[in-house]
Order: C-alpha cells, then structure tokens, then sequence
C-alpha cells in the first residue's frame, strides 16, 4: 500500500517537470494565502503556542504537542489544545468528550483529549472565537495550537515548527517537487524557533539550516517499547513518515521481520487485521504499531498488537526560552 507522502524522489533534487509543477502550486498558494490573510490576525486574551511543520506529514507534531502541555502543566499552567481533529468526522466546534471516539474527532485529537481538554473546530477562527467567550483572561491559561503554522488568521504568541533527523525537510522543495507544505524560507520567517527530534544522539544541521536566525533546539524523543530485546516483530503504520517508523522499531532492538505501510490517518478494516495477523504468523513474530494506529484497533486486534511511544525530554535551554516568549507575549 503505496504512502504518496514518502515518495522516493523527495530525497534528491527533483526534475525539471516537477520543479515547474511545483512552481506553478507556489503562485496559486501564495494567491491563495493573500485572498485569505487577515489585515490583523485575532488576539486571543491568552497566550497561543502553535506546534506546527513544514513538511506534509511524519515530523512529531502530536507528541510534541503533548509532551509540551505536560511540561507546562506541571510548572501550574492550565492547557487547552486547540485542533482540526483532521480525519475526524465532528465539524465543531466541540470538546471531544468520554462519548468521542478516534473516528468521530480523528486519533491525534483523541490521543490529546485522553490528558488535556481538546477543541475541536474544522475553522480555526470560530474556535478561537468559541473560546474567547467564556476564556478568562487569566495568565496561567495557555492554548496549544496543533498543526496551526499554514493558518494566517490566528495571532500566534509562539510559533514553533517540529521535525527530525530521520526526514528533516526533504529536498527541501514545496509540494509535488517536494514534502514542503510552503517554501522553507517563508515558513522559517514567520516562526520563534525550530525543534528538531532525534532518537539516539543529535545530529549536525544541514547546510541549508546552518545560518537560521532563529533559534534551533535538538530534542530528544526516546522510542518506548514492553517488547524484550530482539523480539521478532511485524511492523505496521499509517503514517506520514513510514520509515521513520521502521526506523524506531531497529532503535528500540526488536527484530524487524516485515512491515506494511497504509496511508496516513489509516482506519483499519477487519480483513485488514486478518491480514496483518497471518502475517505475523508467517514469519512467527508479533506485531507492533505506533500509538496513533493502535487507538484505531478493534479490541481483538489491540489484544494482539504492541505499541511503540515517543517520549520527549526537553532541554533547560528551550525551556528557559520558551518561558521567557511566553512571559514577554503575556506582557
């Protein structure tokens, strides 16, 4: 099952035919971009933090998000997520409830929601605007804005992009040429710092990353799995950046086997999992999945399935500065 956002050409420098597709999408974009962007964005009485990335998907958007409201709540901020709830079927805006399933809000919103309130609202603004009437304007409220960097009608307090030393930003083209949502160097402009992920030791920045004037961090995200060493296992994922799953599942010893990419946001089918189980059985291996594809197992299959999780630890340096952005922003 082909994942048209990991295609082999975005690693090197594309064709010509591709450079002029994605030449031509840039110009409707940025069209586009001015048609829909405000004289003024809207100001929340709160402070927004926006987690958001350049590339089309696979960066760590989500577990960042998350692992950025746990630091903040325990240093006694209040948190409110803010999210399309992509894939999901609820319009909004609504808080996903104990009712709401990863089907109805999509698996990142409800992942979310199982430790922080989540809103959920396709238009961002009637969201922000359905805050805004009953928000306080109380200093330790914070809203975590998921995947909000392409959104020009919400004033961002912090706007951070996420990506990792598994893809970092591709070939550095915008879409089709490319995994870049915008050009690299509008998205940088408009953001307060970069986050890149690593899993065992940071990497170097590509030269075309060296000169930011933004600052850069190297967050380490720990792959975690109950699964002894060289267990041999059977790999599955609907995910943006499926190698870099394959990647993690090596990280954390287990003995990949096989493994099987379905499109990103994937919804199984049972004669989806009757497939993976024989696969299992094939090669007398266990199966493994990431936490955003295991929500989405029936019971029988998640009886059966081990997940991996990413745990992020974050460094004094982007703590201390993150806190002084958000002091001075509540100023």
């Amino acid at each position: 099952m082909k994942n048209f956002k990991n295609l082999e050409f975005w690693k090197h420098k594309p064709g010509k035919t591709f450079q002029v597709i994605s030449f031509v999408y840039q110009i409707f974009q940025c069209l586009y971009e001015w048609m829909r962007t405000p004289c003024t964005p809207f100001h929340m009485n709160v402070p927004v933090i926006s987690v958001g990335g350049l590339t089309l998907g696979g960066a760590g958007k989500t577990p960042c998000t998350l692992s950025l409201a746990e630091w903040l709540s325990n240093l006694g901020h209040d948190i409110i997520i803010l999210t399309r709830g992509y894939k999901g079927r609820a319009e909004g805006p609504i808080w996903v409830g104990v009712s709401d399933t990863p089907y109805s809000v999509g698996e990142e919103a409800w992942i979310m929601a199982q430790h922080f309130p989540v809103l959920i609202s396709k238009d961002i603004l009637k969201g922000a605007l359905y805050l805004q009437n009953f928000l306080p304007s109380n200093k330790n409220t914070v809203i975590l804005w998921d995947d909000g960097h392409q959104y020009p009608k919400l004033y961002k307090n912090i706007a951070l992009i996420v990506s990792n030393t598994q893809q970092w930003f591709g070939n550095t083209w915008v879409f089709p040429a490319g995994p870049l949502r915008e050009s690299l160097e509008g998205g940088m402009q408009r953001a307060h710092g970069l986050i890149i992920l690593y899993s065992k030791e940071p990497k170097k920045l590509p030269g075309y990353l060296v000169n930011l004037s933004i600052p850069c961090w190297s967050i380490c995200c720990q792959p975690v799995c109950d699964l002894p060493i060289n267990t041999p296992v059977v790999g599955f994922c609907g995910l943006g950046n499926p190698e870099r799953f394959w990647e993690t599942i090596t990280q954390c010893e287990l003995n990949l086997k096989a493994h099987l990419a379905f499109p990103d946001h994937y919804f199984y089918k049972p004669k989806d999992e009757q497939y993976l189980i024989h696969l299992a059985n094939k090669h007398h291996a266990v199966l493994v999945t990431s936490h955003k594809d295991y929500v989405k197992l029936s019971p029988a299959m998640q009886a059966v399935t081990h997940q991996i999780f990413q745990k992020i630890s974050w460094p004094l340096e982007a703590q201390h500065m993150i806190l002084r952005m958000l002091k001075f922003s509540t100023q």
